[in-house]
C-alpha cells in the first residue's frame, strides 16, 4: 500500500483514502449483521442475548459514521449524481419487488411502488440521503463563511436536541428514533466542522479509550434494561439518536482518518458499497428460501459466527453483483442520465427565458 500525503499531513485531495472507504464497507458489513439478527431480538437469551447487545452497540455506527464521512468530505451534489443514485435504487428497487413478489407473494402494487422508492421511502436512508443532498450545497455555503464559535454552538445545539435529550429522557424529536433527516444534518456538520478546523486525535490512545468507554457503558446499559424487563435483546441506548452512539461514531472516524493509505482493490469495490444496502434482504430471502434458512441456528450458542459469516457472504455477493451490473450497463446509464440532464437544462431554459419575456413586458 503506497502513501500518498501532502504537505498537511493528509491525503492529497486527488487521492482517495482507502482506509474511509473501508470503513464504508465495514459499516455496511455490520448494518447487514444487525438486519440478519433483527428477527431474534424478542426472543434471545443468555449468550445470544449478549451478543445482540454487543452488535447493536457497535455496528448502530453506522449510519452515523457514512454520514459523518459525507460532512468530512462535504456533498459536492449534482443533477448527475442524484440521477445516477436515483437509477440505481430504481434498480435495485425494482428487481428486489419482482423477485419478492414471485418468491413470497404479495401485492402488484408493491410492484408499482418499486419504481419509485425514494419518494415512498422504501430504503429509509437513501430517502432522508437524497434529501441530505439536494439541501447540501446551502450546508456548504454556511459551512464556509459560519465562525467558529457560532458553528460550535450549533453543533451544540444541534447535538443536545437529536441525541442528548432523546438519550436522556427517551424520546423522539422527529418521531424517527434518529432515522431521519434531523440526525443527518447534525451529523453532516460535525463532519464538515471535523474537516474545516481539521480536528484530530493523534493519540490514538485517547481515542481507543473514549470509544471502549461509551462501547461498554452502552452494551452494559442496555444487558441490565434487558434482563430487567424480562427477556429478549432491549437497547435503547443503541439507538441512532443515543449520544453513546454518537460519540462511538466520532471515535471510530477519527481512528480510521488517522490511518493513512491507498488500496485500488478497496477503492474499487467500495465503488458498489450503496449495493449491499439496497440488495442485501434480497439475497438473503434466496439463501433461506433455495439454499438453507439459517435461522434455524438461532437459538445455538454458536449463532454470532453464523451470523457474522453470512453477512459478510451476503455483502460480498452484493458487490460481485453490482460490479457486474456497473460494466453490463454502465454506457446505459450514462446514456440516460447524458438525456435527462439535457431536458432538464431545456427545461430551465425555457423557464427562464418566458421570466425575461415576462419581466421586459
Amino acid at each position: 500500500m503506497k502513501k500518498a500525503l501532502n504537505n498537511r499531513g493528509g491525503y492529497s485531495l486527488n487521492t482517495r483514502n482507502s482506509s474511509i472507504e473501508l470503513l464504508r464497507l465495514i459499516c455496511l458489513v455490520g448494518i447487514v449483521t444487525m438486519h440478519i439478527n433483527g428477527e431474534n431480538l424478542k426472543t434471545c437469551v443468555g449468550i445470544n442475548m449478549v451478543w445482540s447487545q454487543l452488535e447493536n452497540a457497535l455496528f448502530q455506527t453506522g449510519v452515523s459514521i457514512f454520514v459523518i464521512i459525507s460532512g468530512y468530505f462535504q456533498i459536492k451534489t449534482t443533477f448527475r449524481k442524484l440521477a445516477k443514485i436515483e437509477i440505481t435504487v430504481i434498480c435495485y428497487s425494482v428487481i428486489s419487488s419482482i423477485i419478492w413478489y414471485f418468491v413470497k407473494g404479495g401485492s402488484f402494487l408493491s410492484v408499482v411502488k418499486a419504481f419509485i422508492p425514494i419518494s415512498t421511502e422504501k430504503y429509509w436512508f437513501m430517502t432522508a440521503y437524497v434529501i441530505l443532498m439536494i439541501v447540501a450545497p446551502f450546508f456548504n455555503k454556511s459551512i464556509e463563511v459560519m465562525e467558529k464559535h457560532t458553528f460550535e454552538k450549533l453543533l451544540l445545539v444541534l447535538i443536545c436536541i437529536f441525541y442528548v435529550f432523546p438519550t436522556v429522557i427517551y424520546y423522539h424529536v422527529l418521531g424517527d428514533a434518529g432515522k431521519g433527516v434531523g440526525n443527518f444534518v447534525t451529523l453532516y456538520f460535525l463532519g464538515a466542522y471535523i474537516k474545516k478546523y481539521i480536528v484530530q486525535i493523534r493519540n490514538n490512545r485517547v481515542l481507543i479509550f473514549a470509544l471502549t468507554t461509551s462501547y461498554s457503558v452502552n452494551v452494559l446499559l442496555n444487558i441490565a434494561i434487558s434482563l430487567i424487563s424480562g427477556g429478549g435483546a432491549r437497547s435503547p441506548f443503541a439507538r441512532d439518536c443515543s449520544v453513546l452512539i454518537l460519540i462511538e461514531s466520532f471515535c471510530i472516524f477519527l481512528l480510521f482518518l488517522n490511518v493513512k493509505m491507498t488500496s485500488n482493490f478497496i477503492n474499487a469495490i467500495s465503488k458498489g458499497a450503496v449495493s449491499i444496502y439496497l440488495f442485501e434482504r434480497t439475497i438473503r430471502l434466496l439463501i433461506s428460501e433455495y439454499v438453507i434458512d439459517l435461522q434455524i441456528f438461532s437459538e445455538k450458542w454458536y449463532w454470532c459466527f453464523i451470523n457474522l459469516s453470512l453477512a459478510i457472504f451476503t455483502s460480498i455477493i452484493c458487490l460481485i453483483i453490482d460490479s457486474v451490473r456497473r460494466n453490463i450497463f454502465a454506457n446505459l446509464e450514462n446514456g440516460v442520465i447524458f438525456k435527462l440532464e439535457n431536458r432538464v437544462v431545456a427545461i430551465f431554459n425555457l423557464i427562464r427565458k418566458r421570466l425575461e419575456i415576462k419581466k421586459s413586458t
